[in-house]
């Protein structure tokens, strides 16, 4: 097996993804666990919704959000994707290890593209994919921000919020143009993290230009740094 997760060699053009690829994913302590195949967009799905995340405000305009412990999460997952044959004990922390690198989807670059599209570049398990969106209208970015997150008031002062990412996952098949790298379907936790990239693009485009206050004036330039030959500071 694999230690590359979702790595298809494909002679000449680079390894592609593969969600139905064999892969191993390393662990500390020297273990590797052998998972028989990607979560699905299902196990994706659902595995984001139960890790509600909770906002405390604390006045002052200060909250508090600690990380959502997923152990037991992850753990159920992997037992659903696990190779049968590997015996090996996993706790539920090493199953987040295994979880998060399978999820590992990151933007290294998004550029504007012809026609009023852009190109997001993704780094996945093992590879780099490539994929072009044409610019999601006002009300498709409304009815995304509306749809992505569910928020519900706790009492003291305290909000719950669940994501959802199947809405990404519906804009990112109205918008896309054409995908490079994967051996089949883009997976659902890939799709929404393409989808966030280019409404955060669009939004900073669309930010007023900055002019200064002119009642301060231009800022000073920064001083020259100290010559050879410059006498010492007072001290």
């Amino acid at each position: 097996m694999s230690d590359t997760p979702g790595a298809a060699p494909v002679g000449g053009s680079g390894p592609l993804f593969d969600a139905n690829r064999p892969i191993g994913v390393r662990i500390p302590g020297g273990k590797t666990v052998e998972v028989v195949r990607f979560p699905t967009d299902v196990e994706w799905a659902d595995r984001q919704r139960q890790l509600k995340v909770l906002v405390k405000q604390l006045g002052r305009g200060k909250s508090k959000m600690p990380n959502p412990d997923s152990s037991d999460v992850d753990l159920a997952l992997l037992g659903k994707i696990r190779d049968p044959s590997d015996s090996a004990p996993v706790d539920g922390y090493e199953a987040i290890m295994v979880i998060e690198q399978l999820g590992k989807a990151e933007v290294d670059d998004i550029q504007r593209a012809a026609a009023g599209t852009y190109r997001v570049t993704l780094r996945v398990p093992g590879m780099v994919t490539y994929h072009v969106l044409r610019m999601p209208t006002a009300k498709e970015i409304f009815q995304h921000e509306r749809g992505v997150m569910d928020v519900t008031w706790l009492p003291y002062s305290c909000k719950e919020i669940i994501v959802s990412m199947e809405v990404g996952g519906e804009l990112y098949a109205k918008l896309r143009e054409s995908v490079e790298g994967y051996a089949a379907a883009v997976p659902l936790n890939h799709q929404a993290v393409v989808v966030q990239a280019i409404i955060t693009a669009v939004r900073e485009e669309l930010e007023p230009e900055r002019v200064p206050d002119p009642q301060k004036g231009p800022p000073a330039p920064p001083a020259p740094p100290p010559g050879p030959n410059s006498p010492p500071s007072a001290s």
